[in-house]
């Protein structure tokens, strides 16, 4: 095998923290809305993803169609955050240089926080995974909502795998906002 990055099921889709399943099913609506718009630009517009996206970051781009687009996304995105109960998530999208080029985003620190937030959750759940296999009751939530657990400043106070690794919140992070050490769960 070769040395370079590759994609792996197990390390990439597997740990990755999930709304709860009766969130994702709230998701679906706009999901498919989303997907029928932008499928309905490609096929009236005779063009493929990567010129429907070029328009769509394009900050010069005034059309109707993908000014509806841009609202689905945002809107979408919102629908996302408020699954995962972060409903103090409100995010001010435009377009902003990004390493890719311009895109019609949200803010590097916005991004960065939500990043940060599924990082914490993603340690959380291999708490709570690590106490069942040990057949210990699961780590109890306190008080605190889920909303205000998402915005708390420190990530729960869990062992990594990799032993090397600090806490979630003692991360040292890439420009794209990836840990530099330690790995998801």
């Amino acid at each position: 095998m070769k040395t370079d990055i590759r994609y792996s099921s197990s390390d990439c889709f597997e740990p990755f923290p999930f709304p709860p399943d009766e969130a994702i099913l709230s998701l679906e609506s706009i999901g498919e809305q989303y997907y029928e718009t932008r499928h309905q630009i490609m096929i009236s517009r005779q063009e493929g993803l990567t010129d429907t996206y070029n328009r769509f970051h394009d900050p010069h781009e005034h059309s109707t169609d993908i000014a509806q687009l841009r609202a689905l996304h945002v809107e979408m995105d919102h629908a996302v955050a408020a699954a995962y109960g972060w409903s103090d998530f409100d995010v001010q999208y435009d377009f902003y240089e990004t390493p890719q080029g311009v895109r019609y985003t949200m803010p590097e620190e916005s991004r960065r926080e939500v990043l940060k937030r599924l990082l914490a959750l993603n340690f959380e759940r291999a708490a709570e995974e690590q106490s069942i296999l040990a057949g210990l009751p699961k780590p109890k939530k306190g008080k605190k909502s889920a909303q205000a657990a998402a915005s708390a400043p420190a990530a729960p106070e869990v062992e990594p795998l990799d032993e090397n690794a600090p806490p979630p919140d003692q991360l040292d992070l890439f420009d794209d906002g990836s840990p530099k050490q330690g790995r998801l769960l």
